[in-house]
């Protein structure tokens, strides 16, 4: 199995447990991140494991093509940055985090976490 597709697999179940979760336990959720972001230690350690799992990734696989596998290596990338920022400026994630809080901002990340699941795992399982 090529990395490609093993790693599409792997988000396509995160991002999908993500929407599951967010969706019925709306109550649990909300609580977590407020925890996080008063939690300065906790900030600092996301930061390390995105930071971490960023760079395998775009280790692993830094392909510029014109296909889906891109997204594959702009996921990584994405994470990778947002360990930098977790880590560098925890004052500015905090204050741009309320964004998450507010309906739309909910809304948004759910539907682009429900696009980036379904178009993983068609390419992970079903392409």
């Amino acid at each position: 199995m090529n990395t490609s597709i093993l790693t599409a697999r792997i988000l396509a179940l995160v991002y999908l447990a993500i929407v599951v979760g967010h969706c019925t336990r709306r109550d649990y959720f909300r609580p977590i991140l407020n925890d996080f972001l008063a939690n300065s230690g906790l900030l600092y350690l996301g930061g390390c494991m995105a930071l971490v799992l960023g760079a395998i990734l775009v280790h692993a696989h830094n392909l510029w093509v014109s296909d889906w596998r891109v997204l594959v290596t702009l996921i990584g990338w994405l994470a990778l940055i947002k360990g930098v920022v977790l880590i560098s400026f925890p004052g500015l994630v905090r204050k741009i985090a309320f964004l998450g809080n507010l309906g739309i901002g909910r809304a948004i990340m759910l539907a682009v976490c429900v696009g980036l699941g379904l178009l993983f795992a068609w390419c992970g399982w079903l392409a």
